[in-house]
């Protein structure tokens, strides 16, 4: 492909399908399927927007199709999609009462077998319900009565969460239902359970994760001294690097707990290390110095800025345990999710140029991308299957 002239940043994705061809011949799954579609519809992009001729072009998209229809194989993939569920075109409010209706229905095939998949599904068309009634043209009333259903259906669907399961929701959100005191005991009771399996005792990564996420999907969450273990980015630095970085992973949990936005998180960390000042403030004072001063400081301003990114790839990996803990995906499928990112991580530092770091992020774009749409395909597969836990 590189003999058409396709622009440098185009080797991470070609890396990525050679790898994904040289691999199936021993199967590939549905996961790194959707990763290499979604690299193939960048390509696509790519070779649209280079300089080369037209007839280089076509036999570059040529070359595109041919791998698409390899990954596109029935054999590779052997599941049918689920026709997308669908609300007939009706007026707004019309729409919004079959909609509500529909998930009434759903709510009424839960048992103890299926209700992870049930309520799933539930919650799932609850929020395209939700947002197009946010963005519906109606009156004051009709909204009104319709977010009071909607609220009430989120409350039913939520009631068929396990105890556990909910406590340590809620305790993450601090919610007003669960006094102070009853919080504490929910993170003393998690964090014995998690210090108890032993996960950070284990010197390969991906045990590790396997064995929170088994944690996570019994209790809910998973909590350990940050004091006493390192994460998983620090385990192999030394020193001041190995403080630093921490420092870093332990506010962050710290202000994960006590607030439910990404930003708020953000601002919460940079709080706690003493970096509140934007990062234009930074660049402005590193201007007004010389020499080796002022490479000291953009070092620290760039510095300062990769850890915010690395800790928005955190906040993905929680996600995908948070997901796993309601029963939205399987623990092998959240598993792979937080590993890749940790491997992106190492990859992110290890970038020399900044073309190469977005690269990097704009794969962990795709990588997330592909969970979330094989998380779907998970839940079809069970709901056609029968099977209760994925």
């Amino acid at each position: 492909m590189t003999d058409f002239g396709i622009a440098e940043k185009t080797s991470g994705i070609i890396r990525d399908l050679s790898s994904s061809i040289d691999k199936a011949s021993d199967g590939i799954s549905e996961f790194d399927k959707e990763m290499q579609m979604r690299n193939l519809e960048d390509l696509r992009n790519l070779i649209a927007e280079s300089g080369e001729s037209g007839e280089e072009q076509e036999n570059a998209m040529a070359l595109v199709e041919q791998v698409r229809m390899f990954f596109d194989n029935p054999m590779i993939i052997d599941m049918e999609a689920k026709e997308p569920r669908g609300i007939e075109e009706l007026d707004p409010v019309q729409m919004i009462r079959q909609g509500i209706s529909e998930v009434r229905q759903i709510l009424n095939r839960i048992n103890s077998e299926n209700k992870e998949a049930i309520q799933f599904d539930a919650m799932s068309l609850l929020k395209e319900i939700k947002s197009f009634t946010d963005s519906a043209k109606l009156d004051d009333d009709d909204k009104e009565r319709f977010n009071s259903q909607i609220e009430k259906l989120k409350f039913l669907i939520r009631s068929a969460e396990s105890s556990d399961i909910k406590q340590a929701r809620l305790m993450k959100k601090k919610a007003a239902t669960l006094s102070e005191d009853e919080i504490r005991k929910v993170r003393l009771r998690v964090t014995k359970v998690s210090e108890d399996a032993d996960c950070e005792e284990s010197d390969n990564r991906e045990e590790r994760i396997r064995c929170r996420l088994s944690v996570v999907k019994k209790h809910g969450t998973y909590l350990v001294s940050e004091e006493k273990h390192d994460s998983d980015e620090c385990r192999d630095l030394e020193g001041e690097q190995k403080e630093s970085c921490n420092l870093k992973y332990t506010a962050y949990r710290k202000c994960s707990e006590i607030n439910e936005e990404k930003d708020a998180v953000l601002s919460c960390v940079r709080q706690i290390l003493g970096t509140e000042k934007n990062v234009k403030e930074d660049v402005s004072e590193c201007r007004q110095m010389e020499g080796e001063d002022r490479t000291e400081c953009n070092s620290e301003v760039k510095d300062r800025v990769y850890d915010t990114i690395k800790l928005r790839l955190q906040g993905l990996q929680d996600k995908s345990e948070e997901y796993l803990s309601r029963g939205y995906v399987s623990e092998e499928l959240a598993s792979r999710l937080i590993n890749a990112i940790e491997l992106k991580k190492e990859e992110f530092d290890s970038a020399e140029t900044l073309d190469e770091k977005r690269e990097i992020i704009n794969q962990v774009k795709r990588i997330w991308s592909a969970f979330v749409e094989t998380g779907k395909l998970e839940y079809r597969k069970q709901q056609e299957a029968g099977i209760n836990e994925i």
